[in-house]
Order: C-alpha cells, then structure tokens, then sequence
C-alpha cells in the first residue's frame, strides 16, 4: 500500500467531499424518483378525472376487487401457515374447524342453545 504524502487533514479532506458528492448523488437519485413518482400519479390522476361516473366506479370497484382477492390469499396462506405450526408444535392437525355454511349455521344454533341454557339457569338462581 503506498504511503500517501498529502497531508492527514487533506485527505480527511478529501475524503468528506468525496462523501458529499455521494450524497448529493444519491439525492439527487431519490429527488429524481419521487418527481417520477409525482408525475406517473398525476397522469394516472388526469386520466381518472377525464372518466365518466360510471367508468370511475367501475375503476374503483377492479381495484377493491383486486384488494380483496390479495387479502384472501394472503388469508389462506397464513391459515395454512398457522396449521402447519399447530401440527409441529402439538403434532397433530389442527381441529376441523365447520367451513360449509350450513356446518356453521350449526355451530350457530348449538352456541346459542348454550347461551340460552345458561340465560335460563342465571334467571332461574335470581328469582329463587
């Protein structure tokens, strides 16, 4: 490694103007960006002011649409994720849990029996 003759300050100096630059030039990337990204929505915007009523809430409705199919997804993957951790962690599979909706209108009907059996036996203790 050659030894420098410059200074240590000099160099000290250097080098800071050498970071300065940097960080301008990386400013500069990220000013560059954000205009990009400023001028991509306002394009996107102009365009959805120029629709129709109708186009606009068809536009409105793909996009809520496309939200709900991702959250889905992202809903049975995480289902699966957590039964593979129950199977791991218990190691067996999780309980079946009811998925039909009459399966569920079951379930229904059996917990509010049971809620009404208790409402029945608190009434019963507080009028005794």
């Amino acid at each position: 490694m050659p030894v420098s003759s410059k200074a240590p300050e000099s160099r000290v100096i250097e080098a800071c103007e050498a970071a300065r630059a940097d960080g301008i030039y990386i400013i500069k990337k990220i000013v560059n960006k954000c205009i990009q990204a400023l001028e991509w929505n306002y394009k996107k915007l102009s365009k959805i002011q120029n629709l129709t009523s109708k186009q606009r809430w068809n536009l409105l409705r793909d996009a809520n649409q496309s939200i709900a199919n991702r959250k889905a997804n992202e809903g049975i993957q995480d289902k699966k994720r957590l039964a593979k951790l129950h199977e791991k962690v218990y190691g067996k599979p999780p309980p079946k849990q009811p998925t039909r909706k009459n399966e569920a209108s079951i379930e229904a009907v059996r917990a509010a029996g049971e809620a009404h059996e208790l409402l029945t036996l608190i009434r019963i203790r507080c009028v005794d």
